[in-house]
């Protein structure tokens, strides 16, 4: 459990061992439960591994990446050209979510799927979003953070750092 202050640019180094996800066919799944204090304010990283930004390779699992009736939705971001963002309901601010991202990665046009989710504190799911991509194996080779992008990121401002809490992130392959 964290709280994550974006003026302080907190954040939660992962280990060097770390693997790049995006690195090989598979999937994976990650989840967490989430409480924004602002869903308005972008770029609130939630897991990151982009730290170098490479093509392909560094993605992002956030909040506040569109403008949703003033609140940012769920957004899984791959560097290759790739965005998917659950924006058919704005991430309530001061609210505990479940949130989830399900890749199933597979070489192919269009072989590949992301499906984001959202759930209230009640487990009713509040927002869905899936969308087929191309996927092209990558890697970012820099560290992977919770809350924020690292001090070495070329990304580490204030403004890619998360408000709020996080709890139990967890990442199945």
């Amino acid at each position: 459990y964290g709280v994550f202050n974006r003026a302080n640019k907190d954040y939660v180094a992962l280990p060097a061992g770390y693997p790049n996800l995006m690195s090989s066919a598979g999937g994976f799944t990650i989840t967490a439960w989430i409480k924004t204090t602002n869903s308005a304010l972008p770029g609130q990283r939630i897991l990151i591994d982009d730290q170098n930004n490479t093509t392909p390779g560094g993605w992002g699992f956030s909040v506040g990446e569109t403008d949703r009736a003033g609140a940012g939705g769920l957004r899984f971001y791959y560097r290759q050209g790739t965005t998917l963002t659950a924006d058919t309901v704005a991430i309530p601010s001061n609210q505990w979510l479940f949130v989830a991202v399900s890749m199933s990665l597979a070489a192919g046009t269009n072989a590949s799927s992301a499906t984001l989710y959202a759930y209230n504190t009640s487990g009713v799911q509040v927002t869905t979003y899936t969308q087929a991509f191309t996927w092209t194996a990558g890697s970012d080779p820099g560290q992977a953070s919770i809350g924020g992008e690292t001090n070495a990121s070329g990304e580490n401002s204030n403004a890619f750092g998360f408000s709020g809490s996080i709890d139990e992130v967890r990442v199945y392959q």
